[in-house]
């Protein structure tokens, strides 16, 4: 298995981590020979990865290899945007459509619950809510003049305890 031959929603990622990869390499000032040092790293990584799925059967390690090679193929180190969240959930559910309403669902069932005031628990992820900010009195830094904020609402989120578990294990196995 060739990366040409890597699954659709794969395969765009990595075309546009290639994309990224390139006009880093053109930006101006630039230096020619570090670009092509990424662009080198990131394909033999890719390579390495994709001719041990292409290696092995269906297991549950072939699954962690692939989604190492869809974390490898995402802009920046970590980031995940909606697309991206999308298309995961999509891996699990076998259907991009079903998954794309499953996301913009619950989002959006968020989103709603918490503009209205309420509060939305999720037992062992986290809790959304609204916090509202009193009016207060700033200082403009430029020129030391009093400035009127006004009274403000912001969604706030709070990790629950399995969540926290979790990111403070994988940073103890990072160290």
């Amino acid at each position: 298995m060739s990366a040409l031959d890597l699954p659709g929603p794969l395969a765009a990622r990595l075309h546009r981590q290639f994309i990224a990869v390139c006009d880093a390499v053109k930006a101006a000032g630039a230096d020619e020979e570090t670009g092509e040092r990424r662009l080198s790293a990131f394909l033999v990584a890719l390579e390495q990865a994709s001719a041990k799925i292409a290696r092995r059967g269906n297991t549950k390690e072939n699954s962690q290899l692939y989604f190492a090679i869809i974390h490898l193929s995402r802009p920046g180190v970590g980031d995940m945007n909606k697309r991206d969240l999308i298309d995961a959930v999509s891996e699990r559910m076998g259907n991009k459509r079903m998954a794309t309403e499953a996301v913009n669902a619950v989002l959006g069932t968020i989103q709603e619950t918490v503009a209205r005031g309420d509060k939305v628990a999720i037992s062992g992820f986290g809790v959304f809510e609204k916090q509202v900010r009193p009016a207060r009195t700033a200082r403009n830094p430029a020129t030391g003049a009093a400035v009127k904020v006004p009274k403000t609402s912001v969604p706030k989120f709070r990790a629950g305890a399995d969540f926290k578990a979790m990111v403070n294990a994988k940073r103890a196995r990072a160290r």
